[in-house]
């Protein structure tokens, strides 16, 4: 079995957002930008600071709701343009641009900072600034985050097997196959109520299946969960310990 790991990051979910309006420039502004709107969060008990919430910025025209937001190509074509600030309109806030597709659509991850336990928050999206680069940076947007595009072995735990960094395509690749052949990240010990996005790869070659998994809320060798890709059934399956409690049929 092949197994490649492209992106993994911890994060806090929140998605409950609207925008209003854009406006022109003013002299309170992000200096340089020429356009912004402004971005509320909804609040949600229990919450608190420093979530994570996606945002999809399309370089067209449309109507914004939800999670999409439209620049009327006022922005960039490569989206380098695009920042995010806090409710003062000058205060940076850290993001991650996750993917792109120049000249259609871009997918951000922004940190908000304030507390979202009872309160709602505004943000501003900033563009329309020509010699502007992207200054999207995961490691300080997530908890933990890894994109694999350097060698970062000091912070893994390579139980078993052949493994092999793979910085110029992003990739965590594992060269054998055993069921305990694991990477682990060294010296971290997640707080509840987080969410857990990655990418895996597989091939089930030379195996008949291919049996991948995330393991997480680890104790023992019998208490734990597991996010399990099973080839043979073409599904995702969550497991606790050696119990199966759900599973969804993977979308190709």
């Amino acid at each position: 079995m092949a197994l490649m790991l492209a992106v993994i990051l911890y994060c806090s979910f929140l998605s409950v957002f609207r925008f209003t309006a854009v406006v022109k420039a003013d002299s309170d502004w992000l200096s340089g930008w020429q356009y912004r709107k402004s971005h509320v969060i909804e609040s949600a008990s229990g919450a608190g600071a420093n979530y994570q919430i996606k945002i999809k910025v399309h370089y067209g025209s449309g109507t914004d709701s939800g999670e999409n937001v439209y620049l009327n190509e006022h922005c960039r074509s490569d989206f380098g343009d695009v920042r995010f600030t806090d409710d003062d309109g000058v205060t940076e806030l850290d993001y991650w641009m996750e993917k792109k597709v120049d000249s259609d659509y871009a997918i951000f991850w922004v940190e908000v900072k304030d507390d979202l336990s009872s309160s709602d928050a505004t943000i501003y999206i900033y563009y329309g600034k020509s010699d502007a680069a992207t200054t999207s940076n995961g490691k300080n947007t997530f908890l933990k985050f890894y994109d694999f595009g350097s060698d970062e072995t000091d912070e893994w735990i390579l139980d078993a097997g052949s493994w092999q960094w793979d910085t110029s395509n992003g990739i965590l690749k594992l060269l054998t196959s055993s069921a305990e052949h694991r990477a682990r990240i060294k010296d971290y010990t997640p707080s509840t109520g987080i969410a857990i996005r990655a990418r895996i790869y597989g091939r089930p070659y030379p195996d008949t299946e291919m049996d991948s998994a995330i393991i997480f809320g680890y104790q023992d060798s019998s208490n734990f969960y597991m996010a399990r890709i099973n080839s043979y059934y073409d599904q995702v399956q969550l497991q606790e310990g050696c119990w199966l409690i759900h599973q969804n049929r993977i979308q190709l």
